[in-house]
């Protein structure tokens, strides 16, 4: 059975294989906050480095870099709302 690559909310064929993700201008990583289908990308790629860029394990670290997106996110949300009930 084959394993159709992650797309976006696009409907563009999102990364299945390993290329290094995309820098900000002057090389640096993005002055502004990527956005959330960078961040995934990037968590990816570096799951994939971790683990020597070994086939077969691409969809893996797309969905791991996915949860673990929305981990972070939801982390967030919740410290600011603590911030704002504190100010309260």
């Amino acid at each position: 059975m084959a394993v159709r690559k992650p797309t976006s909310s696009s409907g563009r064929a999102a990364r299945a294989t390993a290329s290094k993700p995309k820098k900000g201008a002057a090389g640096s990583k993005s002055a502004v906050m990527p956005d959330r289908q960078q961040r995934i990308e990037e968590r990816a790629y570096y799951k994939a480095e971790q683990r020597g860029f070994m086939p077969g394990m691409e969809l893996q670290d797309w969905l791991e870099a996915e949860l673990e997106e929305g981990r972070k996110v939801e982390k967030s949300k919740n410290i600011k709302n603590i911030e704002e009930l504190e100010e309260a």
